[in-house]
C-alpha cells in the first residue's frame, strides 16, 4: 500500500484514497492502518494512512438493499444472523433479478468461492448453481482455451526434441552425449529447434552439432 500510494503521488501529484479490504481474519495478524517513513538521519519523514475495511464486520443488510448487484458477491463474507443457506438464496435471487445481460454467471461464481472460503461446505455451493455455473463462466473458457494452446505448443516442441534425440542424431552419430541432449531440451523456441533439425542432417560431425547447440 505504501508503494502504491507513493507511486500515484509521484505520477499524478495527488495522494489517492487508500482502502484495504480484508476478507477474513487469519490468526493473530492484523493489517496496519498506517506507516511512518523516516530517512536514515531522520532529516525527512512522512506518515501515510489508509482505511481498512474488515468485511466480516459489515452487516449484510447494508449491502443487500443497496441496489448494486456488484456488491452481492461479497455478502457471504459479511456479518449476518440468518443461516448461510438462506443468505445464499437471497444472494442468488438478487443476482438473477438485477444482473446485466451476460454477467450472471460471473456474479454467481464469486459468492460460491467466498462461501467455500468461509464455510468449507460444498453442499452450499449448489444453491448458487454449483459446477454448472462454473462451466458457464466466460473467462474460464478463455483460460481453458489458452491452456489447450499451451499444451499443443509443448507437445509439438517435445515431438521435435524426441525426433532430434532418438532418431536423427542417433541414426547419424550413435549415442548422443548428455550435454547435447540437455542443450536441446533447454531450447523452447520452435524456430531454433527446426533449424537444429536441418543442421542434424548436414553437419559434418557431432562436435560441430554440439557447437551449434551451445550457440543457440
Amino acid at each position: 500500500m505504501t508503494d502504491d500510494l507513493l507511486l500515484v503521488y509521484l505520477d499524478r501529484g495527488r495522494l489517492p484514497e487508500g482502502v484495504i479490504l480484508v476478507l477474513r481474519p487469519k490468526g493473530k495478524f492484523r493489517v496496519p492502518r498506517s506507516r511512518s517513513l523516516r530517512s536514515r538521519h531522520e532529516f525527512s519523514s512522512r506518515r501515510l494512512k489508509w482505511h481498512v475495511v474488515k468485511l466480516w464486520k459489515i452487516p449484510a443488510e447494508e449491502l443487500l438493499p443497496a441496489g448494486d448487484v456488484g456488491l452481492i458477491p461479497w455478502v457471504p463474507l459479511t456479518d449476518f444472523s440468518d443461516p448461510p443457506d438462506a443468505m445464499l438464496r437471497r444472494c442468488r435471487e438478487s443476482i438473477e433479478r438485477h444482473a446485466p445481460l451476460g454477467e450472471k454467471a460471473n456474479l454467481l461464481v464469486v459468492p460460491q468461492v467466498f462461501s467455500f472460503l468461509r464455510y468449507d461446505d460444498l453442499g452450499l455451493l449448489t444453491i448458487l448453481g454449483g459446477k454448472n455455473v462454473m462451466l458457464e463462466i466466460p473467462f474460464l473458457d478463455e483460460i481453458v482455451s489458452e491452456k489447450t494452446r499451451e499444451t499443443a505448443r509443448e507437445t509439438a516442441q517435445q515431438d521435435i526434441i524426441t525426433f532430434l534425440e532418438a532418431r536423427f542424431l542417433e541414426a547419424r552419430f550413435g549415442d548422443v552425449p548428455g550435454d547435447v541432449v540437455e542443450g536441446i531440451e533447454s531450447i523452447d523456441d520452435h524456430a531454433q529447434l527446426r533449424s537444429l533439425v536441418r543442421l542434424a542432417a548436414s553437419c559434418p560431425d557431432l562436435a560441430a552439432y554440439r557447437d551449434a547447440v551451445v550457440r543457440n
